[in-house]
């Protein structure tokens, strides 16, 4: 955590920081340090670590059911989806949202911040794929602000 401070704070080049957020989102057994990496790729959309980010939100899907992540962080992680992974984020995104509608229709409880952020998230890649998803969303018994969200991001689809 000291080096990582260290070299946030050092007059390096946007490259060499955003390999070394990349190599400590990858390596480091610290969550909260893997979201301080991940804040920095975000904030340079750092499209490289597009692989190592997917990781990181198949892994982090487990870390937040198991409350080992807030809420707060998941939802960056999945709004970080968008700049770093746009295309590649569709399908797991889509797998998500398929396991979060039927959590739902088992009457379980949904994080409405997290559904709304993979709704979200959808919607502003605008991949098409994502219309079969979005539209289940819209039959269920989601507060106003979900279904409203899963309109917008209907309607904001790339055909």
């Amino acid at each position: 955590q000291r080096i990582f401070n260290i070299v946030k704070e050092a007059k390096i080049s946007t490259n060499n920081l955003c390999e070394i957020a990349e190599n400590v989102l990858n390596d480091s057994p610290l969550i909260s340090l893997k979201f301080e990496a991940l804040e920095i790729l975000n904030a340079n959309k750092w499209t490289r670590a597009s692989n190592s980010v997917l990781t990181f939100f198949n892994n982090a899907q487990k870390d937040f059911q198991n409350e080992l992540i807030t809420e707060d962080q998941f939802v960056s992680l999945i709004n970080s989806l968008v700049n770093i992974s746009p295309l590649d984020a569709v399908n797991p995104l889509i797998k998500y949202l398929g396991e979060l509608n039927m959590q739902l229709e088992y009457n379980n409880s949904v994080a409405q911040k997290v559904v709304l952020a993979v709704i979200n998230s959808l919607g502003a890649i605008g991949d098409k794929s994502a219309f079969d998803s979005l539209l289940s969303v819209t039959y269920l018994n989601y507060p106003e602000a979900v279904l409203s969200a899963a309109r917008q991001a209907l309607a904001g689809l790339r055909w």
